[in-house]
């Protein structure tokens, strides 16, 4: 199966990491800028953030000159621009090009206006007024002389600056100091800064799964309105996260194939669709102007001369803007709620200030159409009271800028906007606006934990939530929040198709989006890929929305439901399930591969839970931090009486490994973790007192649950480790071959199916232990008796796995089951443990 356009080969990528760094080391060495090179050279901590903005705008810069080239090169052979005459028709010098650049940005003297990678970067140009030695720029450009060219194919070569700057990301740039001569440029792999974007390139095979079902059957219903050809030229196509474009450059060859099919030629539709059907955003500058780059070779290649579409393609962050509604609200007091640094004596004070203000007013805050820029200026304010330290906006201030009568915050605010490009979607694609938003929304979105340090982030984090409803939990992922604004920007009769980790499925921070989400739209397709697709360590998933059916047909097709690569359909599976899954967020049940007869089978009031029989707990941050300075390693004898602390690590399949691996607590290593009773509080005493009881130890993730039975109660478990103390109904034994069964790993993959860290791995939940479904009766009490001899031997005995799989089969009323996965599962875990 061909999964798109190859990436830059190896002999490729060291020309291109030629051109940048023989530009920066000329940079460096030209004497006009030696001051740039003695600030980026020296070692001072204190001035360590300046050096590293000046180096970043640099090396932004730079790519942006690289870029250039490619691009220019391509619009060259397709004939839109005459070659110049540097080496490969590049422009003969450094100067020469900016100036070009600067024609091209703007359309001045004679030459076609495109902006794009040709414009100032927006977050300012790093290289103006730098010179270049003369002979720099000709080994640069000789270097990219040729690159994307007729050996990658006309189609390739339009993508391949964009697969360029893929590679790209992966580089960051050091200043070499030799001991004689000037500071040279360098280009070491990290990968730093893609991992910090959370950018992937997309694979052509996924994105055509999702245009399939997203963009398709959009277009089916353009062509046949009763006048198709204007029906497909009034669709609108929006990525919110376009990065290079993946998504609408594969769009509009569709739109374009069946504008064909009416008999519209491509060289007529190519422009009308690229101006008008495909809108995009991006945080990245380059990112984005590389996607205009591509939509330029498309309509270059049907004979079409390309446009500027940088008001079609908006550089900015989706997430964060605001609405009318919300800025009719005004400035909500959780705006001004301090976070680290702030002064919190000052914050409240402005908190009350904001209330006042916001209670005072006797009209809504409503920018109105004839001041466009006071409506701009209004919206960024509202973000920046989030945002902006150490004194953001209040109410009033806002309003002041809507009406246009502060000029001196005006300024303010334009400059503090400009670091973080809020979209405002009624002000940045007013069309999309007007007619009450997108046809069909598609995208990869950044795949970002919120995890990461600091107090910008957390503002942030606070502003897009409350745009969202309050929807989401701290440890939400970014593309969560993608999801809720693609949802938001689907007009009715429209799709969704957005690329997602497949975290979104099961993930508890993410279950009152899924909610959310569930309660407006059905769900017409979703499909769970096989962890190849990136290089990060994901596995994704492509979810189809849809309107959902006002009056639901029992008969009515089910959502198409997808696994692997190539795409192939899951197993059918109970309608009833399907619907409940959905509604209830437990989408892990819809990209099971197998759900497995516990879910299949119908519940009854009457069935019980684990909940039910057993007290079912996971510490927390309280207990861990109360076991500080109790810890020690156990005394040489094996008679030390104080309880042992089991971490997760130490928890096999029915076997405790306590004191033969290596058990890590608060920054520390033991090899034999017991606690020092007396060492705790009164509070932390009563706790270890309420652990130190007959228990099942759970371990959270793994391949298949890792449970081990304390049968004298002398353990004590460590976060994350779920305790499991039986009440009544069924002994420890039992519940432990309850748990352990093959049906309910069964029903625990399924039911937290993209929770784990890996493809194959599953993590669980108190709450998931204590929903498992348990049996009642004396047979099946004498089956989970019987099971729970076995337990010992799973590991090793075939016969013994055999003879438990029906056992517990028949406790739990099933029919024998295929416990191959669950006897793959333990089988991996256990070889793993003994390598």
């Amino acid at each position: 199966m061909t999964r798109g356009p190859a990436r830059p080969s190896r002999a490729e990528r060291r020309r291109l990491q030629t051109a940048l760094e023989v530009l920066g080391s000329g940079v460096l060495a030209h004497r006009s800028q030696a001051a740039t090179a003695s600030a980026l050279a020296e070692d001072d901590p204190g001035t360590a953030a300046d050096r590293e903005a000046l180096r970043h705008g640099l090396h932004r810069g730079l790519l942006r000159v690289v870029l250039r080239l490619l691009v220019r090169a391509d619009l060259g052979r397709a004939g839109v621009l005459p070659p110049g005459s540097g080496p490969g028709g590049a422009p003969a010098t450094w100067a020469a090009a900016r100036a070009e650049a600067g024609r091209l940005a703007a359309g001045r003297g004679g030459a076609p206006h495109l902006g794009g990678v040709f414009r100032t970067d927006p977050d300012g140009d790093a290289l103006a007024g730098v010179r270049l030695p003369a002979g720099a720029w000709t080994v640069a450009a000789t270097a990219l002389a040729g690159l994307g060219g007729t050996e990658h194919g006309p189609d390739d070569a339009g993508d391949w600056p964009a697969l360029a700057y893929e590679w790209l990301l992966e580089l960051e740039p050091q200043v070499h100091v030799p001991a004689s001569g000037p500071p040279q440029w360098r280009l070491v792999r990290s990968g730093d800064a893609r991992r910090a974007s959370g950018s992937w390139w997309t694979p052509p095979d996924v994105v055509a799964l999702v245009l399939d079902e997203a963009l398709d059957p959009v277009l089916e219903q353009a062509v046949r309105a009763p006048e198709p050809t204007a029906a497909l030229l009034d669709l609108r196509v929006l990525d919110p996260a376009v990065g290079a474009g993946d998504f609408l450059v594969a769009a509009g060859h569709r739109v374009v194939a069946r504008l064909g099919d009416l008999g519209v030629p491509a060289r007529t539709a190519w422009p009308q669709v690229a101006r008008g059907c495909l809108v995009g955003v991006d945080c990245d500058p380059l990112a984005a102007d590389l996607a205009q780059a591509r939509l330029w070779h498309a309509v270059a290649r049907a004979g079409a001369q390309p446009a500027c579409l940088d008001d079609r393609l908006v550089v900015g962050d989706s997430l964060v803007g605001t609405t009318p509604d919300l800025l009719a609200a005004g400035v909500p007091d959780l705006a001004l709620t301090a976070t680290d640094g702030d002064d919190r004596t000052a914050f409240a004070d402005r908190r009350r200030a904001n209330a006042r203000e916001r209670s005072a007013a006797v009209t809504p805050c409503v920018p109105t159409r004839r001041r466009p820029r006071a409506a701009r200026d209004a919206a960024d304010a509202w973000c920046l009271a989030f945002l902006d330290r150490p004194a953001p906006v209040t109410d009033a201030g806002v309003r002041a800028l809507a009406a246009g009568t502060d000029p001196e915050a005006a300024a303010r605010v334009r400059g503090a906007a400009a670091r973080h490009r809020p979209v405002h979607w009624h002000l940045d694609l007013p069309d999309l606006a007007a007619r009450g938003g997108a046809d069909v929304v598609v995208g990869n979105p950044p795949f970002l934990s919120p995890l990461r340090a600091g107090a910008l982030v957390s503002r942030r984090r606070s502003l897009v939530r409350h745009v969202h409803g309050g929807l989401g939990g701290p440890k939400a992922d970014e593309s969560t929040y993608f999801l809720l604004l693609a949802a938001r920007l689907r007009r009715p009769g429209g799709r969704v198709g957005l690329v997602l980790p497949d975290s979104v499925l099961a993930s508890a921070d993410a279950a009152d989006v899924r909610r959310g989400v569930a309660a407006r739209h059905a769900v017409a397709a979703l499909w769970r890929g096989d962890g190849s697709e990136f290089g990060a360590a994901v596995t994704p998933v492509a979810l189809v929305l849809a309107d959902p059916d006002p009056d639901p047909d029992p008969g009515a097709a089910v959502p198409r439901l997808l696994e692997g690569r190539p795409a192939t359909p899951l197993p059918d599976r109970p309608r009833r399930v399907l619907a409940e899954a959905w509604a209830s967020g437990r989408w892990s049940l819809l990209a099971a591969r197998r759900l497995g007869a516990l879910l299949e089978r119908p519940s009854a009031p009457h069935d019980l839970t684990v909940g039910d029989l057993a007290d079912v707990a996971a510490d927390y941050r309280d207990q861990y931090y109360g076991l500080r300075g109790a810890v020690v390693e156990a005394r040489p004898d094996d008679d030390d009486p104080r309880p042992r602390l089991v971490t997760t690590g130490a928890v096999d399949p029915w076997r405790l490994r306590w004191g033969e691996v290596e058990s890590r607590f608060d920054g520390a290593r033991y090899r034999r973790p017991v606690v020092d009773l007396d060492r705790l509080d009164a509070r932390m005493q009563r706790w270890a007192a309420r652990r130190l009881v007959p228990k099942l130890l759970v371990a959270t993730q793994g391949r298949t649950l890792e449970i081990v039975l304390d049968r004298d109660g002398n353990l004590l478990p460590c976060v994350p480790v779920i305790s499991v103390v039986p009440t009544g109904g069924l002994g420890l034994e039992q519940l432990g071959a309850l748990l352990g069964s093959p049906a309910v790993h069964d029903w625990l993959v399924a039911r937290t199916l993209g929770s784990g860290l890996g493809a194959h791995s599953l993590k669980v939940s108190a709450t998931d232990v204590r929903a498992v479904p348990a049996p009642t009766g004396a047979a099946a009490a004498a089956d989970l008796t019987a099971a729970g001899l076995l337990l010992g031997s799973l590991a090793h005995d075939a016969g013994a796995r055999a003879r438990f799989a029906a056992l517990t089969d028949a406790a739990c009323g099933l029919d024998p089951q295929d416990s191959r996965p669950w006897e793959s599962a333990l089988l991996a875990t256990v070889r793993d443990r003994e390598a």
